[in-house]
């Protein structure tokens, strides 16, 4: 299928229009399973080059690896058009799955194919995770980053909320840059919500704190952040947790639309307007769990 395309004799087509990339074609495998996606990427010469990505599962449905690869086509034409030459795949990234399916193992891949970064990740007996070790690579060798630990004394309580989880930084002659703290207490509804996260580090600075206020039936009502980074925002929301509507301390509002439990927009004047994009992020990796390095 092609998404965001435009119609050309009859049928729906991506590629160039004017001198910008429009629309991207997808395919699925029978199990709804995504393995392709192409998108115009430059015109060079009388060639249009097309970027397609490709994806590869275990017997699991699990991502393992992707691929990119450059396209070349007739120059004006679109996603129908022959492929004239095909530039060869270069490696992504790789994920890398233990006997019971979480990842162990993540390699990111530059742009000439080469492994540049690797996290691996550690779990106790019941999958929570405990460590994320991230690696440089440089020359062939592995150079530590950043290590986040989530599972030491106190930072997992009996009912497996994570109550704190701590991170240290590295130069890249292996010295340590600097070391950061998070944790985080709970408020008790139907579920538990976050009632106050803290944020600590060796970095100058003041903590930062983040406080949660609720109604009754465990709708936000604002959240007041102090430290580095201070704000005062208010919510409006469903009984199920949907916001409806966000207010900043100046008084903007950005109100958000749904469809079938689906954020459909945002509008208001708190921020731009935003039309969200539903198609899943095509890794597992997205978002990040830890902070990333500054």
């Amino acid at each position: 299928m092609v998404v965001d395309g435009w119609l050309s004799n009859g049928q729906i087509v991506a590629g160039k229009l004017g001198t910008t990339a429009k629309g991207y074609p997808l395919s699925y495998d029978a199990a709804g399973q995504r393995i392709s996606s192409e998108q115009w990427s430059a015109a060079s010469g009388s060639n249009e080059l097309c970027k397609k990505s490709e994806y590869y599962y275990n017997n699991l449905g699990q991502l393992t690896y992707t691929t990119n690869r450059t396209l070349y086509r007739a120059a004006g034409a679109n996603n129908r058009g022959a492929v004239i030459a095909d530039g060869g795949a270069l490696q992504l990234f790789s994920e890398t799955y233990n006997a019971v399916g979480n990842r162990i193992q993540e390699i990111d891949y530059d742009a000439n194919g080469n492994a540049s970064t690797v996290s691996k990740y550690s779990y106790r007996g019941d999958g929570t995770q405990l460590s994320q070790l991230d690696y440089k690579i440089v020359g062939g060798a592995q150079a530590l980053s950043q290590a986040t630990y989530f599972g030491e004394t106190g930072m997992i309580d009996a009912a497996g909320r994570q109550l704190a989880y701590r991170y240290v930084l590295y130069n890249t002659n292996g010295s340590i840059n600097y070391r950061g703290n998070y944790s985080k207490t709970y408020a008790a509804f139907e579920t538990y919500k976050d009632l106050t996260t803290t944020a600590t580090w060796t970095l100058p600075g003041t903590a930062g704190v983040i406080t949660s206020t609720y109604s009754d039936r465990g709708e936000l009502l604002q959240t007041v952040a102090t430290g580095g980074n201070p704000f005062t925002r208010r919510f409006a929301s469903t009984i199920d947790g949907q916001l409806l509507a966000r207010q900043e301390a100046n008084g903007t509002v950005q109100n958000y639309l749904y469809n079938q439990g689906q954020q459909l927009a945002s509008v208001g004047n708190a921020a731009a307007p935003q039309i969200i994009d539903t198609i899943d992020p095509i890794s597992t990796s997205y978002p990040g769990r830890t902070p990333p390095a500054t």
